[in-house]
């Protein structure tokens, strides 16, 4: 057999905020988040906004040549979808990376400043295998909300 299968995800996937102090959060260590079994992340805030920078982080492996799959990253809400573009990392996520021969590593940015409601990141895989194109999708959320007494 040739290539049959898309790059797969390798191990948990993370959201990662940098706050205006630069101080790194991630969403697994955090008090204000609620894991909903690697889905998605509830984050909990006082005014119903995620202060900060966030980012999604996450490794791709393969049987093959990770780095020959085409990946493609969107983020959705109720204002609609986009593309998300690759960002320069910075410094705070760079001692985070697994990225090797076998590893592809993923920081993608989501925004500043998020606001309250569901934030769906998808991620779309597609390679040229041996003999067909393989394909591989991944969806998890991330809710933001407001802390309400």
């Amino acid at each position: 057999f040739g290539d049959v299968t898309a790059a797969s995800l390798d191990g948990d996937w993370e959201v990662a905020v940098i706050t205006e102090d630069g101080e790194l959060v991630l969403a697994s260590a955090s008090g204000d988040v609620l894991d909903m079994d690697g889905d998605g992340f509830a984050w909990t805030t006082d005014d119903g906004v995620l202060h900060g920078t966030a980012w999604v982080l996450f490794t791709l492996s393969d049987n093959h040549e990770v780095s020959e799959n085409d990946v493609e990253i969107r983020l959705s809400s109720n204002a609609g979808s986009d593309l998300i573009e690759a960002a320069t990392v910075p410094d705070a996520l760079l001692n985070l990376s697994r990225a090797d021969a076998d590893h592809r590593w993923f920081a993608m940015p989501l925004g500043s400043d998020l606001a309250e409601g569901r934030w769906t990141i998808t991620v779309d895989i597609e390679e040229q295998g041996s003999p067909w194109v393989n394909t591989r999708e991944y969806s998890w959320y991330l809710d933001i909300i407001e802390e309400r007494d």
